[in-house]
């Protein structure tokens, strides 16, 4: 079951990813001559009517941008605070919906850019660059602090007690002593007065040593003379074994960086939709209204 919830979230990730590929990269490869032409010249071109902040290609995905970004955020937001929308899949799932569209919108607001940024437009511009800066930020912080299903923080006796009984596992059946896997190289670090600095630092060695674990976990399989049966089980063992140490280790400190990142990321999607409306009503009361 946990192997196959595995594949999933490969999949929609590889799907999520050529998706906002095949969206993003065809109006930027089109107007790359454009977006690259000094500014002073872009008028004198003869895709400047389609390629302009309020043009038919430039104008409408400026549009499809901000309606994506205002649909990821109202989604995720709905399905975290009302209980009827429990039922409408994981909250891990909507977030990557979420960071979908709030990574894909933002880029297509760019291309409305033109990659001209003055006045109102770069206020904008650079509030919704950080608002998806921080969002990337506290994403990486979000999947590293270990929840149930519904989005709920565990506890750090409850990620223990999994840690114990995944060693129990491995020793019953293949005779692996829990000395043994902290000889892979994934060992809980002493999070007493772990600063945040630290603790960022440990999430990332652990991120880039797990690109290895494999080939040593198969290194002790062959030691042990385990079945691919048992090899296979183990591997998946050892994969939660090694995403819990890093979690138990950056647990404390992850908890109170996340807090923080509310208190920064939250109020700057405030200022950016506020940039947003007051910029789609001077539109508007120009006359830039797209093809309605």
């Amino acid at each position: 079951m946990a192997q196959n919830s595995y594949v999933l979230r490969k999949v929609r990730s590889v799907l999520y990813i050529s998706v906002w590929l095949l969206v993003a990269v065809p109006p930027l490869y089109s107007g790359w001559d454009f977006y690259t032409t000094p500014v002073t010249e872009r008028p004198y071109r003869d895709d400047y009517d389609w390629f302009k902040s309020s043009g038919m290609l430039g104008h409408g995905v400026g549009i499809a941008g901000s309606l994506m970004i205002i649909l990821g955020v109202a989604t995720y937001s709905l399905r975290k605070r009302l209980n009827r929308l429990h039922r409408l899949g994981r909250l891990r799932n909507w977030l990557s919906f979420h960071i979908f569209l709030c990574t894909l919108g933002p880029f297509l607001v760019i291309l409305h850019t033109t990659f001209r940024l003055s006045g109102l437009v770069a206020i904008s511009f650079w509030s919704m660059v950080i608002v998806v800066a921080s969002g990337v930020f506290g994403r990486y912080m979000y999947v590293r602090i270990p929840k149930t299903a519904e989005g709920q923080f565990l506890n750090i006796q409850q990620l223990l007690d999994r840690r114990s009984e995944i060693a129990a596992t491995l020793f019953n059946k293949m005779g692996i002593s829990e000395s043994e896997l902290d000889q892979l190289g994934y060992r809980v670090h002493n999070q007493v007065n772990t600063g945040s600095g630290t603790a960022l630092f440990s999430a990332v060695r652990y991120d880039v040593k797990r690109w290895g674990w494999k080939s040593k976990w198969q290194h002790l399989a062959n030691q042990y003379n385990l079945s691919d049966t048992q090899a296979a089980e183990g591997q998946r063992l050892v994969r939660r074994w090694i995403r819990l140490n890093q979690q138990i280790t950056v647990y404390q400190p992850f908890q109170k960086l996340f807090t923080y990142w509310h208190v920064l990321h939250i109020p700057l999607a405030g200022v950016m939709f506020l940039i947003l409306l007051v910029h789609v009503m001077v539109a508007a009361l120009f006359g830039y209204i797209w093809i309605f």
